[in-house]
């Protein structure tokens, strides 16, 4: 009965391998303080800039414009929701979505940060830019419809 039971292996090393990366992370940091007294405008200081602004949260104004962004997406049918693997499209929702941008572009014009700015400017652009292609495809596929079925009531023949 001893051979039917699996055999347990119990791996103690990983504590020791675990303890000399955080040791070998904490001199990384204790040399790091140099690095930081370069002058913010010399090329070696460029990458931690870089690094820095890469792991930046995004504003609240920021996460307001995706969130608007993400509904428009999933309204046209671009995304999914969560909770189902069916895309649909609302036409309607879009263009409701699409238009607090624009209210929200206006409203708040002089009020917002370049990066703000572009982003709001670039997300309402690409809504409206998806939203006509979406009305396009919709009136390509009433006509084919209207054209297979002449008794439909979209046909007034």
């Amino acid at each position: 009965m001893a051979e039917d039971q699996p055999k347990i292996i119990v791996d103690e090393d990983w504590k020791e391998k675990v303890k000399r990366e955080k040791e070998e992370a904490a001199k990384k940091a204790q040399e790091t303080p140099a690095a930081d007294a370069l002058e913010p405008d010399s090329p070696a200081a460029a990458p931690d800039a870089e690094a820095q602004n890469e792991g930046k949260q995004p504003t609240p104004f920021q996460g307001l414009v995706q969130f608007l962004a993400a509904q428009g997406l999933m309204t046209l049918g671009v995304i999914a929701p969560r909770e189902t693997k069916e895309v649909y499209i609302d036409l309607d929702g879009a263009e409701y979505y699409i238009s607090v941008l624009v209210m929200l572009k206006e409203k708040t014009q002089g009020n917002l940060t370049p990066e703000e700015t572009g982003s709001l400017r670039e997300v309402t652009a690409e809504l409206q830019r998806l939203y006509a292609l979406r009305v396009q495809e919709y009136h390509e596929h009433m006509m084919k419809q209207a054209a297979q079925d002449p008794s439909s009531p979209q046909n007034p023949g």
